[in-house]
């Protein structure tokens, strides 16, 4: 069952950037192995114990953590690949908040995540746009908080060369994020969206983690970024 839904979201993933069934668009950054040896998949972790992240609407905090680690999984030459985000101590106000099955102050997040690009001119800008495809619901207690959409995050690497680790963050503040705007696969500018729900109805939300995170590249391998 949880392939099923993989493949599913995968799928739902591919429809909301225009991709056809080829992995590599000329419209989108590719992910690639470099060729002294690199294999699929590449898997790559970043890890910040003391960061803090918040999620916000436009009259204030919805859910505030300490702590941040992510895991990236690309299976082959593609822009599509899939994220494991793992926040800590998330509390809604002093309410202890998680993820169903998880433990206190855990919210998991498990879906497909996209290198777009967000500038074509005059030089190339990359992003990678998380996807909340599947309404994802937090438990506070008696109170629940859903959380759905898309919000990019900004890329720190280095374009069309080999490397080891790279470098991220989410910057958003009161339901807007810093950047918003991506180009899809038909070479359109669209909007990514990111919605919250604390019991008054979906609202316009951000995500916000204070410092930069630096992913690595496991195994030892190296990757490039093409675009």
């Amino acid at each position: 069952m949880r392939r099923l839904k993989v493949v599913g979201l995968t799928l739902m993933s591919m429809f909301v950037l225009g991709l056809t069934a080829t992995s590599a668009s000329a419209l989108l950054p590719d992910l690639h192995v470099s060729l002294t040896g690199g294999t699929y998949p590449v898997h790559a972790e970043a890890t910040c114990s003391t960061c803090a992240t918040a999620l916000a609407q436009e009259g204030g905090s919805v859910l505030t953590g300490v702590g941040l680690k992510v895991l990236y999984l690309f299976a082959e030459l593609s822009a599509l690949g899939s994220y494991h985000a793992h926040f800590e101590g998330v509390k809604k106000g002093t309410k202890e908040c998680n993820t169903a099955g998880d433990s206190k102050e855990v919210v998991l997040v498990e879906e497909s995540v996209h290198l777009v690009f967000t500038e074509l001119s005059p030089g190339l800008k990359v992003a990678a746009l998380y996807l909340v495809l599947n309404p994802l619901t937090i438990e506070c207690g008696t109170l629940h908080v859903k959380v759905k959409g898309s919000v990019l995050g900004s890329y720190g690497g280095a374009l069309n060369s080999s490397i080891t680790t790279f470098k991220g963050n989410l910057l958003g503040k009161l339901g807007r994020q810093s950047i918003f705007k991506y180009e899809e696969n038909l070479g359109n500018t669209v909007e990514a969206e990111l919605l919250s729900d604390s019991g008054t109805g979906y609202q316009p939300s951000s995500e916000n983690v204070s410092k930069e995170l630096t992913a690595t590249v496991l195994g030892g391998q190296m990757i490039e970024i093409l675009g």
